[in-house]
């Protein structure tokens, strides 16, 4: 079962209204699923000049304390539509980082590696 044997690399992608529980939900499957560390981040939060930073911390983190579940609240909060973003805007880096870092978390063995 997902309780007993998570599988390192998938996801789960939770969406909807703000208050119904996705949060809630996410933390529980963590907390059943026997991992070394639960990382929870409010993408929300990353707007400050130190953005780009914290997020790549966040998934340091993650790698170090492997297995980990991340919750990530408020990915669209950052996540716009990429044809409407600036190059180089703060925006449009987060995402860039995001997507970069999601990559590296797991390659086809499912062994933990560092980014491309």
């Amino acid at each position: 079962t997902l309780f007993r044997s998570p599988v390192p690399g998938h996801g789960i992608l939770l969406h909807g209204p703000p208050g119904t529980g996705k949060s809630a939900i996410a933390q529980y499957v963590a907390q059943r699923s026997g991992v070394n560390a639960i990382l929870h981040l409010d993408l929300a939060d990353l707007v400050r000049e130190d953005a780009p930073a914290k997020l790549v911390q966040y998934f340091e983190q993650a790698r170090l304390q492997a297995p980990t579940v991340l919750i990530m609240d408020d990915v669209d909060a950052v996540c716009a539509d990429r044809n409407e973003l600036r190059s180089g805007s703060q925006a449009s880096r987060l995402i860039s980082i995001l997507l970069y870092q999601m990559d590296g978390i797991v390659d086809n063995e499912n062994k933990h590696r560092q980014p491309k």
